[in-house]
């Protein structure tokens, strides 16, 4: 069985040879492919010196159990293990495939456990959802509270499994029943919109109940109308859109579809502000408490409407081609009084991300404002050397807290990510516990494949500082830094793309956004 590591065993095996980290379109287990003949690839480790792979054969079936073949590619004399294509039938849409690879290598031979991918949604007409748009009349000048929406839905007993198929004008973020669907931040990501619009899939039939069930959906401005970079804000468009489509797959063979239509339920909630770059305002005291739950009364939220024009077209849907944005590394904090007598957290670490925060004892209505920077000038909190005479925004990287006015508080920007290492606190002044403000980098989750260490710390540290600067830099986009920019640049990545490759496999971040920049 896989271990945590994705590496698999060969059954009875003890340690000589083994096949491990398979993956298909460089992804473990993905779904949600549109590839016509995807890219497999695996890795072989031996307890000798020099082992290198002879020959491989990879064995694909429709089923788990490995009954039904599919393709067999045959012994195949080739030491080929990366970029090996599927060269079997044709591949229809939200087909899953099981796939194990068989190898030699010195006169050995190996095999993999079973792994699989399953395609996504390959046609317009497998489509059924309906682009919609939860906000009437705005002032598109001003920052928006977040959009949520809402909907019941009824599974019947004998389900088989379900998926889900969703992307957005902006950010979103989704819950089945109250729970999270995915750990993946930042979804759908950013793209060449006039060109295409990436959607994810994902696996939701255990988060599902027979009878009521609830869909639950927040929006945020993201790379669609927000503020990411030296131009103004609402690049792309002035509203925000969500397009979504859940199968449900029953033992009988039927079929039933819920899908993102009239019947959608739409609110503003605590989310005032979320912005990527100017940061967040939650009101505790404006949330619905118990919205993502079935038995939540949302007879006064309003009906959504049908979205039209050039961007909600389903011909320019594609699935996520990269690696997904995830949670990366923790920090804990030290507190110091600056020389302006600020409180000052110092998480010891340049990064990309944003802080989880514990309040306690506030007052309703208390405001606890976060803002993030990298500096200490002259002794005091600064993000002067964030700022040229381009970038004089009012609002910079700031999370603003409105208290409920309970015991113990709990917050966590959604749509907003910031380059820091230092937080300054204003409106808080309980005592600070371990744990009450833990900083989180944020970045695409591209494997780590190179590193380099030498008798001179100062060279370390050097090796160190790049990597951290491609950490803080790389999420879904390359770009110049995580402060004033969310938006990519070409030059920047263009002189640091050779020793990228060395840290990590950049070559799905790359392929994808290239992609985009042809478009563009």
């Amino acid at each position: 069985m896989p271990d945590g590591h994705g590496i698999t065993k060969r059954k009875g095996e003890h340690g000589k040879m083994r096949i491990y980290d398979l993956k298909t379109e460089y992804r473990r287990e993905p779904i949600g492919l549109d590839a016509a003949n995807p890219r497999f690839s695996w890795k072989l480790e031996s307890d000798k010196k020099n082992v290198v792979q002879s020959s491989y054969q990879i064995l694909a079936y429709a089923d788990e159990g490995g009954k039904s073949v599919l393709w067999d590619s045959g012994v195949v004399g080739s030491d080929k293990s990366q970029h090996v294509r599927w060269e079997g039938p044709e591949l229809n849409s939200a087909k899953r495939v099981y796939w194990k690879v068989r190898i030699t290598a010195d006169g050995e031979s190996a095999e993999s456990e079973m792994t699989y991918f399953e395609m996504g949604l390959l046609r317009e007409e497998d489509w059924h959802a309906k682009w919609i748009e939860p906000e009437g009349e705005i002032d598109f000048q001003a920052f928006q509270p977040a959009p949520y929406l809402r909907k019941t839905f009824r599974v019947r007993e004998g389900l088989r499994s379900a998926r889900i198929y969703q992307t957005a004008h902006g950010l979103y973020d989704f819950w089945i029943n109250g729970k999270q669907g995915t750990e993946e931040k930042f979804k759908p990501g950013f793209t060449s919109y006039s060109g295409r619009i990436q959607y994810q899939a994902y696996d939701i039939t255990e988060l599902l109940l027979p009878g009521e069930n609830v869909w639950s959906v927040i929006l945020g401005d993201g790379w669609w109308r927000g503020t990411i970079g030296g131009m103004s804000r609402n690049n792309w468009g002035y509203k925000l859109h969500f397009l979504g489509q859940i199968i449900l797959a029953y033992e009988d063979g039927s079929r039933e579809y819920v899908c993102s239509d009239e019947s959608f339920k739409a609110v503003t909630g605590g989310i005032l502000v979320c912005d990527m770059k100017a940061g967040e305002t939650f009101c505790a005291e404006k949330e619905p408490e118990g919205w993502k739950k079935a038995g939540f009364n949302d007879h006064e939220w309003k009906s959504v409407h049908v979205a039209k024009g050039q961007f909600c077209q389903n011909e320019l849907l594609v699935p996520s081609r990269s690696v997904p944005v995830v949670e990366k590394e923790r920090f804990s904090c030290k507190t110091f009084r600056d020389a302006e007598g600020s409180l000052i957290l110092d998480f010891g670490q340049n990064i990309a991300g944003y802080v989880k925060m514990r309040l306690r004892n506030c007052k309703r209505g208390q405001e606890v404002v976060l803002v993030h920077g990298e500096d200490i000038k002259d002794g005091a909190f600064s993000v002067e050397n964030l700022f040229a005479e381009m970038f004089t925004e009012e609002r910079f990287q700031q999370v603003r807290y409105v208290a409920e006015g309970e015991a113990e508080e709990i917050y966590c920007p959604t749509f907003s990510v910031f380059g820091f290492r230092y937080v300054k606190v204003a409106g808080y002044e309980e005592e600070i516990k371990p744990g009450d403000f833990v900083a989180v980098a944020v970045y695409s989750d591209l494997e780590e494949t190179g590193d380099f260490s030498c008798s001179n710390p100062l060279v370390n540290q050097l090796v160190k500082n790049s990597r951290w600067s491609q950490k803080g830099n790389y999420l879904d986009v390359p770009t110049d830094c995580p402060t004033r920019e969310r938006s990519p640049w070409t030059g920047d990545s263009q002189v640091y793309c050779r020793t990228a490759a060395d840290f990590m496999n950049v070559y799905p971040f790359f392929e994808k956004w290239m992609q985009d920049f042809n478009l563009d």
